[in-house]
């Protein structure tokens, strides 16, 4: 009797340490290929003292990405994705789904989709 109900206890306990491990979000964000009505979030950028044009990265599934340093951001379109990003030591209020905010140089070193 007292093994079925070890054996028993041991499997719920199992079972529930199983239940509460998978409900964590894994930081899945990914680099991918920008193009028309994807509903990717897109970020445009520009180096730090490059005279080179700006750069254009589409980012897809939610997480957080560091990204280079010297990097200045100058336009968030966030598809259908709700996006932070990072710069100047905090987190910048969140940029709704399907919103497109300019900016003129606001440094960025991380980003987030939620």
């Amino acid at each position: 009797m007292r093994k079925r109900v070890f054996s028993t206890l041991t499997a719920v306990a199992l079972t529930a340490g199983l239940a509460f491990a998978n409900t964590q979000q894994a930081s899945a964000i990914s680099e991918v290929k920008c193009g028309p009505g994807t509903g990717y979030l897109k970020i445009t950028v520009v180096v730090f003292g490059a005279p080179a044009d700006p750069i254009e990265t589409c980012f897809a599934l939610a997480g957080e990405r560091a990204l280079p340093k010297g990097l200045y951001l100058k336009r968030i379109s966030s598809g259908n994705n709700v996006v932070m990003h990072h710069g100047n030591g905090s987190w910048k209020p969140y940029v709704p789904k399907f919103t497109i905010r300019y900016y003129e140089s606001e440094h960025i070193d991380k980003i987030r989709i939620l």
